[in-house]
């Protein structure tokens, strides 16, 4: 706070100054800043999508890579083909 004058709460205008960048947050691997608005750059058919100002998974897009593993509630298959099918167990 920069203000030298007394100060009347609820009546007082009182100024406030940054006086350090401590803390600054900087943009990085698919997170973007402009000003103080930081956004994602997510992956076209990637799988996440925002829904109502919120992030959320769509299992139906056509880019979401890797395998979901059994363990992990996934059928571990990464390709379908006539009677042969390949595992990651």
């Amino acid at each position: 706070m920069t203000q030298t004058a007394t100060i009347d709460i609820g009546t007082t205008d009182i100024t406030w100054t940054q006086f350090s960048g401590a803390g600054q947050i900087i943009d990085g691997n698919g997170i973007n800043k402009n000003g103080q608005e930081l956004s994602l750059d997510l992956k076209q058919n990637g799988g996440l999508v925002f829904e109502n100002n919120q992030i959320a998974l769509k299992l139906d897009d056509s880019a979401i890579t890797g395998i979901l593993s059994v363990a992990d509630g996934g059928t571990g298959i990464s390709a379908i083909g006539g009677n042969k099918f390949q595992m990651n167990i």
